[in-house]
């Protein structure tokens, strides 16, 4: 018969994998994803915050050489001494939006749809499944948050068929979007042989809380 204390041996020693590591921040977040933003207005050639029709076509004479370098830097905004097309189409934008930054896109989540500010799991197991009685085990997941505030993992492992309880540690947030499918560092197992169902689940520090992800996997005596 399984023993609890060897259940949460096992629970807490993946457990402090991740606390002690440094939290979700070892997994090597996503940084960027997120659509680019003009630190300055594209044709805004006084800086008042707006494009009007008489800065357009100078930027049009500035494509045509009908305006001396530097005349208004805000067209060149690649800082090449040159106004080009695309520069100028990003001045037309502008004076539609009345200088709106453009909004920033989410990325494509690993696990599917876009990054938002609720964190998701994916794709959990134990690896390698089955794990050696005497060997080592490690988390595999994807998971997704845009904020990157998770502070907070919980871990669970049961017997296969018993819904596995929860145990929470905190974890430091990486403070950046993270985006990743990862593999957490290997801990030795404490598990008898047999069959289990591990579950995982994430908090951040506004409040939500991640669906919780579960897999099943074995513990085998393998011979010497």
């Amino acid at each position: 018969m399984t023993s609890r204390a060897s259940v949460h041996g096992t629970t807490w020693r993946l457990l402090a994998a991740v606390v002690v590591g440094g939290g979700l921040a070892v997994v090597g977040p996503y940084v960027g994803g997120v659509g680019a933003q003009s630190s300055s207005c594209v044709g805004d050639c006084d800086q008042n915050g707006a494009v009007d029709a008489v800065e357009l076509l100078g930027g049009v004479e500035l494509i045509l050489g009908g305006w001396p370098p530097g005349r208004c830097d805000a067209f060149d905004r690649d800082g090449d001494q040159v106004v080009k097309v695309d520069e100028l189409l990003a001045a037309i934008a502008a004076a539609a939006s009345d200088c709106a930054p453009p909004t920033p896109t989410p990325p494509i989540s690993v696990c599917g749809g876009l990054v938002s500010s609720v964190p998701v799991l994916c794709d959990f197991e134990i690896v390698p499944n089955p794990v050696a009685a005497s060997g080592a085990s490690q988390l595999a997941f994807g998971v997704a948050d845009l904020e990157g505030d998770i502070d907070t993992i919980c871990l669970g492992i049961a017997p296969r068929g018993v819904e596995p309880g929860l145990f929470c540690g905190s974890v430091p947030p990486a403070g950046v979007i993270i985006n990743v499918m990862t593999q957490l560092p290997a801990v030795p197992n404490t598990l008898p042989v047999g069959d289990y169902t591990a579950a995982l689940e994430v908090g951040d520090q506004a409040g939500h809380v991640s669906n919780r992800v579960s897999t099943d996997f074995a513990v085998v005596d393998v011979p010497p």
